[in-house]
């Protein structure tokens, strides 16, 4: 249930306090999420502006330690491209491409990989609820992130 804002008011203590040398960041789901499920949040929302405002504080605090970021996109695994939601996490994305683009970091667009899936398979092999994944699902992210061509040379050498 994190957001943006969630991790970024974290993300000193629980990420960069470890000194890592690459941090992967694949956040953004739940910004989009609070807005559609009811009353069952009460925190305040937030945006696609302001999710990208706070990936871009991510990425920065993340090169200000010498560490390489890496956004991994966020993903809606619904069909209907017209569905509101599926529209908020598209403008997330947008936002984090550009900010890869601005920054001249890695950008993992897992939900190109799962749309790609989608034309053929169904999205209750890959989740229940259309945002966590089950084993299926977990698998195309990590094979998604292990054979990207920008990694490669991370992961296997």
């Amino acid at each position: 249930g994190n957001t943006t804002k969630m991790l970024l008011d974290r993300f000193d203590t629980d990420i960069l306090a470890n000194h890592p040398d690459y941090v992967f960041i694949m956040i953004g789901v739940n910004d989009a999420w609070r807005h559609f499920d009811g009353a069952k949040f009460t925190q305040t929302l937030i945006y696609p502006e302001e999710s990208g405002k706070n990936m871009e504080q991510m990425i920065l605090k993340t090169m200000e330690t010498g560490a390489v970021p890496v956004i991994v996109s966020p993903y809606f695994l619904d069909r209907n491209f017209e569905d509101p939601m599926r529209k908020m996490v598209d403008e997330i994305n947008a936002q984090y491409k550009m900010l890869a683009e601005k920054y001249h970091i890695g950008y993992i667009d897992v939900q190109a990989v799962f749309d790609e899936y989608l034309k053929t398979g169904s999205s209750y092999v890959l989740s229940s609820d259309l945002v966590h994944p089950k084993s299926v699902g977990i698998s195309i992210i990590a094979r998604t992130i292990y054979n990207h061509p920008d990694f490669r040379v991370i992961f296997h050498d």
